[in-house]
Protein backbone atom coordinates (compact mmCIF):
# COMPACT_ATOMS: atom_id res chain seq x y z
CA UNK A 1 0.00 0.00 0.00
CA UNK A 2 1.14 3.16 -1.07
CA UNK A 3 0.91 7.13 0.22
CA UNK A 4 -2.39 8.18 1.57
CA UNK A 5 -3.03 10.86 -0.99
CA UNK A 6 -3.81 13.63 1.49
CA UNK A 7 0.10 13.40 2.67
CA UNK A 8 1.42 13.14 -1.13
CA UNK A 9 -0.96 16.30 -1.65
CA UNK A 10 0.78 17.90 1.33
CA UNK A 11 4.29 16.97 0.57
CA UNK A 12 3.26 18.84 -2.46
CA UNK A 13 1.75 21.78 -1.08
CA UNK A 14 5.51 22.00 0.80
CA UNK A 15 7.26 21.74 -2.20
CA UNK A 16 5.17 24.33 -3.49
CA UNK A 17 5.82 26.41 -0.61
CA UNK A 18 9.39 26.33 -1.06
CA UNK A 19 9.66 27.38 -4.77
CA UNK A 20 6.96 30.34 -4.06
CA UNK A 21 4.70 28.35 -6.15
CA UNK A 22 1.07 29.60 -4.38
CA UNK A 23 -0.73 28.71 -7.32
CA UNK A 24 -0.22 24.88 -6.28
CA UNK A 25 -0.66 25.67 -2.83
CA UNK A 26 -3.92 27.22 -3.56
CA UNK A 27 -5.43 24.21 -5.45
CA UNK A 28 -4.71 21.76 -2.22
CA UNK A 29 -6.62 24.18 -0.49
CA UNK A 30 -10.67 24.98 -0.18
CA UNK A 31 -11.46 28.21 -0.92
CA UNK A 32 -12.89 29.07 2.92
CA UNK A 33 -9.34 27.23 4.33
CA UNK A 34 -8.18 28.86 8.07
CA UNK A 35 -5.26 29.33 9.70
CA UNK A 36 -4.57 29.24 12.90
CA UNK A 37 -1.23 30.87 13.48
CA UNK A 38 -0.43 29.67 17.07
CA UNK A 39 1.36 32.72 19.69
CA UNK A 40 0.70 35.80 20.99
CA UNK A 41 3.04 37.38 18.73
CA UNK A 42 2.12 40.05 15.68
CA UNK A 43 1.78 37.50 13.08
CA UNK A 44 -0.65 35.20 15.40
CA UNK A 45 -4.15 34.57 15.15
CA UNK A 46 -6.85 33.36 12.84
CA UNK A 47 -6.98 33.77 9.16
CA UNK A 48 -10.02 32.85 6.92
CA UNK A 49 -9.69 32.34 2.78
CA UNK A 50 -6.28 31.87 0.70
CA UNK A 51 -5.73 35.52 0.26
CA UNK A 52 -5.67 36.28 3.76
CA UNK A 53 -3.20 33.24 4.63
CA UNK A 54 -0.86 34.22 1.60
CA UNK A 55 -0.43 37.94 3.21
CA UNK A 56 0.16 35.84 6.37
CA UNK A 57 3.10 34.18 4.11
CA UNK A 58 4.11 37.46 2.46
CA UNK A 59 4.77 38.48 6.20
CA UNK A 60 6.50 36.05 6.94
CA UNK A 61 9.13 36.59 4.62
CA UNK A 62 9.12 39.94 4.86
CA UNK A 63 9.53 39.65 8.87
CA UNK A 64 12.57 37.33 8.39
CA UNK A 65 14.36 39.08 4.92
CA UNK A 66 13.41 36.41 2.71
CA UNK A 67 15.65 33.68 5.55
CA UNK A 68 12.17 31.76 6.54
CA UNK A 69 11.96 28.17 5.46
CA UNK A 70 9.43 25.16 6.47
CA UNK A 71 11.48 22.01 5.48
CA UNK A 72 9.39 18.77 5.47
CA UNK A 73 10.41 16.26 7.49
CA UNK A 74 7.06 13.66 8.20
CA UNK A 75 3.77 13.48 6.90
CA UNK A 76 1.35 11.68 9.22
CA UNK A 77 -2.47 10.47 8.71
CA UNK A 78 -5.41 9.48 10.15
CA UNK A 79 -7.78 7.26 9.64
CA UNK A 80 -10.25 9.91 8.12
CA UNK A 81 -7.63 11.42 6.10
CA UNK A 82 -6.66 14.45 8.58
CA UNK A 83 -2.92 15.41 7.90
CA UNK A 84 -0.16 16.26 10.76
CA UNK A 85 3.04 17.87 8.80
CA UNK A 86 6.25 17.57 10.90
CA UNK A 87 8.70 20.46 9.81
CA UNK A 88 11.61 22.50 10.37
CA UNK A 89 11.09 26.36 10.73
CA UNK A 90 14.41 28.37 10.26
CA UNK A 91 14.20 32.20 9.99
CA UNK A 92 16.93 35.19 10.98
CA UNK A 93 15.40 38.63 12.15
CA UNK A 94 17.10 41.38 13.58
CA UNK A 95 19.99 39.97 14.75
CA UNK A 96 18.24 36.55 15.84
CA UNK A 97 17.80 33.55 14.72
CA UNK A 98 15.25 30.70 14.87
CA UNK A 99 15.33 27.02 14.46
CA UNK A 100 12.24 25.10 15.48
CA UNK A 101 10.59 21.86 14.99
CA UNK A 102 6.42 22.76 14.19
CA UNK A 103 3.67 20.88 12.69
CA UNK A 104 0.46 21.43 10.98
CA UNK A 105 -2.34 19.85 11.80
CA UNK A 106 -4.31 19.94 8.74
CA UNK A 107 -8.31 19.07 8.23
CA UNK A 108 -8.68 17.50 5.14
CA UNK A 109 -11.82 17.26 2.66
CA UNK A 110 -12.21 16.09 -0.64
CA UNK A 111 -8.52 15.93 -0.90
CA UNK A 112 -8.29 19.48 0.24
CA UNK A 113 -6.86 21.30 3.45
CA UNK A 114 -9.97 23.21 5.44
CA UNK A 115 -8.55 24.05 8.61
CA UNK A 116 -4.78 24.08 9.15
CA UNK A 117 -3.42 24.75 12.76
CA UNK A 118 -0.03 25.73 13.35
CA UNK A 119 1.82 23.98 16.19
CA UNK A 120 5.02 24.95 17.89
CA UNK A 121 7.32 23.21 20.76
CA UNK A 122 8.05 26.65 22.19
CA UNK A 123 5.79 28.95 22.00
CA UNK A 124 7.85 31.28 24.30
CA UNK A 125 10.73 31.19 21.60
CA UNK A 126 8.26 31.43 18.62
CA UNK A 127 6.85 34.63 20.45
CA UNK A 128 10.09 36.19 21.16
CA UNK A 129 11.28 35.77 17.94
CA UNK A 130 8.68 36.90 15.85
CA UNK A 131 7.55 39.77 18.39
Amino acid sequence: MGEHANATTIRGTYAAFATGDMETIAASWAPEVRWHEAGSHPLAGDYKGRDEIFGLFGRLVEESGGTFKAELEDVLVNSVGDVVAIHRATAERNGKRYSAREALAIEMTDGKAVNIRHVVADLDEANAFWS
